[in-house]
């Protein structure tokens, strides 16, 4: 398996790495992979995950979501459910470390790591543990080269759930 990398819609690298998310009851992770030594520096807005790989076709359209989130709360301090997953299943998250949101992103805010162990953390959900292919799409604006938008690995075996 792998996946296309898309800038402005238009495919530039595929990356193959048999990465999914794992099924297990870890937390899925936006912006920090420290753990392993790829932390993120930048900023991510308009965070999707789907259940399936989408078409390059389709990635135009985008639709079918199981995780939506936008990063446009004026501030995030800690508190439960404080980053709103808006495509209607309820996977809120909660900053850890110290994340912020900034403007200067594709819409609205932006979610600003600083890849020094901050990131967002969602409870585990039945449809966020996806065994075949499946599409994340972020806006994303990086100066590092080495750190992971998401994460969801089995601590049995750490080089899976992450891309």
């Amino acid at each position: 398996m792998g996946g296309g990398v898309y800038i402005n819609g238009v495919e530039v690298a595929w990356e193959s790495h048999g990465n999914s998310l794992p099924d297990n009851t870890n937390s899925l992770i936006i912006g920090d992979r420290s753990i392993w030594g790829f932390p993120f520096d930048g900023r991510i807005d308009e965070t999707r995950i789907y259940d399936r790989a989408l078409s390059p076709v389709e990635i135009g359209d985008l639709y079918s979501a199981v995780g939506i989130w936008s990063m446009n709360e004026a501030s995030w301090d800690g508190t439960p459910g404080e980053a709103v997953d808006s495509s209607g299943f309820g996977h809120h998250a909660t900053a850890a470390g110290s994340p912020e949101t900034v403007p200067k992103a594709k819409y609205g805010n932006a979610g600003y790591f600083d890849g020094f162990g901050d990131y967002l953390s969602f409870p585990d959900g039945e449809n966020l543990s996806i065994a075949g292919d499946l599409t994340i799409e972020a806006w994303v604006e990086t100066t590092a080269s080495n750190g992971f938008i998401y994460a969801k690995y089995d601590p049995a075996d750490p080089w899976t759930g992450f891309g």
